[in-house]
C-alpha cells in the first residue's frame, strides 16, 4: 500500500513517517532506501547482528523495536554485560559523568531500550549541582558535550571492548573498562584518577563520533584538555596522545616536567603528573 498525506509537490511522508521518493517508489531512511518490507541495502551494523537479517527493519518487528537512524536497533549493551557478567559499569559511568559535567545523570528505560538521561526541573532546565557557594560544580564544556549527546534524537551505541582498548566513531563508543581501571590505577604525583577515567574517556570517545564532530585523535585531547583545565589544577593536562614506553611501562605524561623526562629516557619523578601502567 502507498497511502500519502497530500498531493502538493513537498516532501512526501508516508510509511513510518518517512519520505517517500517517487522515483524509486521507495522511503529515505537517512542510511538506506526502504522498500517495505525489505531494505534494498545490508544495514551498516549487520556484522554486530548475525543473527538478524541484514535487509531486515528493526529486528522484523517495527511494533516493538523504534530505528531512528536506520542504523542502531539497540543501546542497552552495557546493562546486559553488567548483567551477565556481575559488573556495575553503568553505574560507575553515570556516576563519573555526573561528578565531570555537575549534571544528575542516570539512565532510563524506553521501549525496552536503556539511554542517559539528566535531571531536569519543573520548566525542563537541567538539574546543576552546586558547591557551598552556590556555584557551578564540573565543566561547563563537558555539561554542553553531554547535554548534546542525550538530547540528540540520533542513537550512539555504547558498547564494551575490554582488551581492545576505548574507541569511538559513527554512531558508536567502545570502551575498554580493563584498560580505564589501569589508568586510574595508574595516576602520580596527585593526579586526579577521574582525569582518565569512565566519563572523561567516554567523552573522549564521542568526540570521536559523527553527532560529537568525528574529529581526530591529535584533535580530541586538546578539547578534553579544555574540560581538565575547568575541572582543576590535579586534571593536569594531557601532554602526548601516544603512550610513551620506558622500561616495561607505558606512561602519559598531564605536565610538561614529566613530558621532558620521558623524552630523555627517564622515568617521572613523583612529584611530576603522569600514568603509569
Amino acid at each position: 500500500y502507498n497511502p500519502t498525506f497530500h498531493d502538493s509537490p513537498m516532501p512526501n511522508y508516508a510509511f513510518n513517517a518517512k519520505e517517500l521518493d517517487e522515483e524509486n517508489n521507495m522511503y529515505y531512511y537517512s542510511a538506506r532506501y526502504y522498500a517495505p518490507p525489505t531494505f534494498i541495502s545490508r544495514d551498516p551494523m549487520f556484522e554486530k547482528y548475525p543473527s538478524v537479517s541484514p535487509y531486515s527493519y528493526c529486528n522484523s518487528n517495527p511494533l516493538k523495536y523504534v530505528d531512528p537512524t536506520g542504523m542502531e536497533g539497540e543501546v542497552t549493551d552495557l546493562v546486559l554485560t553488567d548483567k551477565a557478567n556481575g559488573t556495575n559499569n553503568v553505574e560507575q559511568l553515570t556516576t563519573s559523568l555526573s561528578d565531570i559535567t555537575g549534571l544528575n545523570v542516570s539512565t532510563e528505560i524506553r521501549d525496552g531500550r536503556t539511554f542517559l538521561s539528566y535531571a531536569k526541573d519543573a520548566d525542563g532546565n537541567p538539574i546543576i549541582k552546586t558547591d557551598e557557594n552556590g556555584n557551578s560544580i564540573g565543566s561547563e564544556t563537558a555539561r554542553g558535550m553531554l547535554q548534546n549527546l542525550i538530547d540528540d534524537k540520533q542513537v550512539i551505541n555504547v558498547g564494551q571492548t575490554d582488551g581492545k582498548g576505548s574507541k569511538g566513531g559513527g554512531n558508536q563508543i567502545g570502551l575498554d573498562f580493563s584498560q580505564i581501571q589501569g589508568f586510574m590505577n595508574g595516576v602520580q604525583g596527585g593526579l586526579n584518577k577521574e582525569t582518565m577515567g569512565y566519563g572523561m574517556v567516554f567523552l573522549h570517545e564521542f568526540l570521536h563520533t559523527g553527532l560529537g564532530g568525528s574529529f581526530s585523535d591529535r584533535d580530541v585531547v586538546p578539547k578534553m584538555n579544555v574540560i581538565r583545565s575547568q575541572l582543576g589544577t590535579d586534571f593536569g593536562q594531557r601532554m602526548s596522545y601516544e603512550t610513551i614506553p620506558l622500561g616495561g611501562y607505558n606512561y602519559i605524561p598531564f605536565d610538561s616536567g614529566s613530558k621532558s623526562y620521558l623524552r630523555k629516557g627517564i622515568s617521572p619523578g613523583n612529584f611530576n603528573m603522569f600514568i603509569r601502567f
